[in-house]
């Protein structure tokens, strides 16, 4: 039987939950003391995400840094053992 595990980076989850509040990428960016191209590079999984990160999140979003962080590790996990795929997140305005 053949594995279909991929590696998924916690930046798919910060895109969700920045679209379900009516945030754009830049408003994110400028809410997390960050370039836009960064937040970019964040939700691709192409950067870390610190513990820093996790706290500017937990602010923004309310949902506490631990969960970010637990996303993170088990993302870097399964890109190690996994595919990964690629987050086409376009250039509009989401």
């Amino acid at each position: 039987m053949e594995d279909k595990t991929i590696a998924i980076p916690p930046g798919w989850t910060i895109q969700e939950q920045a679209e379900d509040r009516g945030i754009s990428r830049k408003d994110l960016a400028d809410q997390m003391s960050m370039a836009e191209g960064d937040i970019v590079r964040l939700i691709r999984g192409d950067i870390a995400l610190s513990e820093d990160i996790a706290m500017r999140l937990e602010t923004i979003f309310g949902i506490c840094a631990r969960y970010w962080l637990d996303l993170e590790a088990l993302y870097r996990k399964k890109k190690r053992r996994y595919p990964t795929v690629s987050l086409d997140i376009g250039s509009g305005d989401s």
